[in-house]
């Protein structure tokens, strides 16, 4: 932004009594949560239903239209991706995503949707035998 834009943002979030880091963070927030609910989910409509939470909260969160979320709603979002507990705070703050879950499982949850059936039951196959072996 230009310096008499910049003013101008920065006067209005004055005027609105919002903090422009924090503004910063939730739009932050909101891109992450995109970026890893494109990678699972196909619409935003699954991932409501993998949530339990609406579909206009999911989409205010992707967009940062809003700062004031219950910390159950944070933490619903932070379970459906696989992220630890408080990373959306974390997020807010300027840090980055925690993951609970390995990497590779991960990998193989983004994939799994696009899995033929065979492809399936073979990886569930490998994964009960490896189980048995241990």
């Amino acid at each position: 932004m230009h310096g008499v834009a910049r003013s101008a943002w920065q006067a209005l979030l004055a005027l609105l009594r919002l903090d422009p880091a924090r503004v910063t963070g939730w739009d932050r927030l909101g891109r992450a949560v995109l970026t890893e609910r494109s990678r699972r989910w196909r619409t935003r409509e699954e991932f409501a239903a993998a949530t339990g939470l609406s579909v206009r909260l999911l989409a205010d969160l992707e967009t940062g239209n809003r700062d004031n979320y219950l910390p159950a709603t944070l933490a619903a979002v932070e379970a459906a991706l696989g992220w630890s507990y408080g990373t959306c705070e974390r997020v807010v703050a300027g840090g980055r995503v925690a993951r609970e879950m390995d990497p590779a499982l991960v990998r193989l949850m983004d994939a799994w949707p696009h899995l033929s059936p065979d492809a399936r039951a073979l990886l569930a196959e490998l994964a009960e035998r490896a189980l048995r072996d241990r």
